[in-house]
Parts: structure tokens; sequence; C-alpha cells
């Protein structure tokens, strides 16, 4: 959250947030597959407040981990579209759902 968003936030009255998840493809990770310094520079804002950021996708893991820690994600991550879980301290699977 950048200094105005998170002035015009205390200024609605609205609480800071608790957990931030984050989509890539279409979301953060444009067209050209390029993340945006701005989307970094706020991204990496909200995770010095505190406040743990997670990455949800459909991607592999080994395929978005490299943008979650460019982006600064502390939160365990929603990988291959919610069927892994994994910690990015630890790189370890929390929560696996298999199919059959």
């Amino acid at each position: 959250m950048t200094e105005l968003s998170a002035a015009s936030a205390a200024a609605a009255g609205l609480p800071p947030p608790k957990l931030v998840f984050l989509d890539l493809d279409g979301t953060v990770v444009d067209r050209s597959h390029q993340v945006s310094p701005h989307t970094i520079e706020a991204v990496r804002a909200v995770a010095a407040r505190g406040v743990p950021v997670c990455v949800a996708t459909g991607r592999p893991y080994f395929a978005a981990q490299g943008i979650a820690r460019m982006l600064g994600a502390t939160g365990v991550g929603m990988f291959f579209s919610g069927a892994i879980l994994i910690d990015p301290e630890t790189d370890t699977a929390r929560v696996t759902h298999r199919l059959g």
C-alpha cells in the first residue's frame, strides 16, 4: 500500500489489511509477462508494514516462486489452482489436495 492509498484508507475509516492475496497472470504480471516497478514497490511497501503478502495462482510453484520472491511475498502461497499451499520461508508444502 503506498502512502497515498494508506492515507486514503485511513481517511475513509478503513482498517489496515490483515492479509493480501495476489493473483499473478493478468493482474500482477502483465500481457508482456512483466511486473511493473510500481507494482513491486507497492507490494513491498505492504509487506514492510508487516502485512503477509500471499500469491494465488494456477501456476506450479516452480513457475511462480521467482515472481513471489521479487514481490517480497512472505505468506503461504496457493499454487496449481489451489491444489497446494507452500510456505515461501521454508519452500515446503503446508497442504496438498490430490485428485482421484
